[in-house]
């Protein structure tokens, strides 16, 4: 897939903050949902892969779209649950 420069600059730069990070990549809230499919074609991917010497390490990171429509109330509804 060839690569538009700026298409998924901003999205990209959820795998520099992922080195830094070291966890898996969770992309919730009204624009991922409605991107779903943009997200499927490999753009994503691509530039969140795309780090020089830690490609490697970001090919291992799995992410995830939440699709549920109000993920922040069902944190606190479980946490709740859990007090």
């Amino acid at each position: 897939m060839p690569y538009r420069a700026g298409r998924w600059w901003s999205l990209g730069q959820a795998g520099d903050s992922q080195v830094r990070a070291g966890l898996g990549r969770y992309l919730a809230g009204g624009v991922a949902g409605k991107i779903l499919p943009r997200l499927a074609d490999g753009g994503f991917r691509y530039a969140f892969e795309r780090k020089g010497r830690h490609t490697a390490f970001l090919q291992r990171v799995p992410t995830y779209v939440i699709t549920h429509p109000q993920p922040g109330l069902m944190g606190a509804a479980i946490a709740a649950l859990r007090l």
